[in-house]
């Protein structure tokens, strides 16, 4: 009768040391969405291409549209900044506030934009900047 008992004993001692080097891999999900550096590139933009490079979480940006420039700071996928253009001779026209949103993919972007600069939340926006990323 003890030879019944031990030959379950040694089987069950065999399958753990045969399992014991095996691992499970762990399914990973997609990345999160790009930060800072999902944002440098060139963008194809309603303001023309827009073309972004960073240093750390600060941006800087050249775009077509009246020898236009962007610089800001990057927060997970929140660029938040200034623009500025060569529009006119009134401060009030030739620069101001933007907010763009990197998409989870990385390839585009929706944000808003405004004339002036304001730290009131409820600020109107004056319209809409977006883009696809080009390169």
């Amino acid at each position: 009768m003890k030879r019944f008992l031990i030959i379950p004993a040694i089987l069950s001692l065999m399958l753990i040391v045969a399992f014991s080097g095996c691992t499970t891999s762990k399914q990973t999900s997609p990345t999160a969405a790009p930060t800072t550096n999902g944002f440098v590139g060139l963008w194809d933009t309603n303001f023309d291409n827009l073309t972004i490079t960073a240093n750390g979480n600060t941006v800087s940006g050249t775009y077509e549209f009246r020898n236009g420039t962007l610089t800001g700071t990057v927060s997970g996928n929140v660029l938040t900044g200034t623009w500025g253009q060569s529009y006119s001779d009134d401060p009030d026209y030739n620069s101001g506030d933007c907010v763009l949103t990197l998409s989870s993919d990385g390839q585009s972007f929706t944000g808003n934009w405004r004339y002036g600069h304001s730290t009131d939340p409820n600020a109107q926006w004056d319209g809409p900047w977006d883009g696809t990323k080009i390169g």
